[in-house]
């Protein structure tokens, strides 16, 4: 296919592990990692986009024109979404919102603006734009929004704990993740899809989703991962 790939939230845990997975991919010739800073992925077809995201994430014009100006063909473009974070590691709840929902969603704008076929995005297990749990409600009314702007192609993915080797410390999602572990063999049936789950399985399903690019609004819940 040839196809260029856009990956924000590319430094974090499941991002790296996508980057490193669509690098050995051989629908993907380029991979356009956006990033807040600088970053040396030491992956041959791997190019950053280094900006402040402060900068577009009010105007996705704004991003879409630098992603543009990065793209060197006509060839299919993939979106990938791994942005996240915790309410704790944002210090506030609208902090937490800026960039699970406003980032996540300007970047989905930009990348229909430039014609992207498809976008995956991680999600979270429980994602409900009606329930009574703030972060499950942000998650919810992300994909809600970017279900709404129409692209040909998008699937959500919604992981329990991920669990992998974090460059950030976040106990309590450390914590989680030894628990499940722990009661895996408990969690079965219905309760299967509260297993901890890896980032290299999450990515896996965002890239193969991708190579296939099925036209319509996808999910994938964590036990199918």
């Amino acid at each position: 296919m040839n196809a260029t790939a856009i990956v924000i939230g590319a430094t974090g845990l499941t991002g790296l592990e996508l980057v490193n997975q669509l690098c050995n991919d051989a629908h993907y010739k380029a991979v356009i990692a956006v990033v807040r800073k600088p970053y040396d992925f030491k992956l041959a077809r791997v190019t950053t986009l280094a900006l402040d995201f402060e900068t577009w994430v009010d105007a996705p014009s704004v991003l879409a024109r630098q992603l543009t100006s990065r793209l060197t063909s006509a060839s299919p473009v993939h979106a990938f979404c791994c942005l996240g974070t915790t309410i704790k590691l944002a210090q506030s709840e609208a902090a937490f919102r800026r960039v699970d929902f406003e980032y996540a969603v300007a970047f989905a704008r930009a990348v229909h603006e430039l014609g992207a076929l498809h976008l995956g995005v991680v999600s979270a297990l429980g994602a409900d734009a009606r329930s009574r749990v703030f972060y499950s409600r942000v998650k919810g009314e992300m994909e809600a929004e970017i279900t709404g702007i129409s692209l040909p192609s998008i699937h959500f993915v919604r992981p329990s704990f991920l669990d992998g080797d974090r460059k950030e410390h976040r106990p309590g999602e450390r914590l989680g993740v030894i628990a499940t572990k722990l009661l895996s063999p408990m969690l079965a049936g219905r309760l299967r899809r509260y297993r901890a789950v890896s980032a290299n399985r999450v990515a896996a399903a965002l890239r193969v989703k991708a190579n296939v690019a099925p036209a319509g609004v996808w999910v994938s819940e964590s036990e199918t991962l």
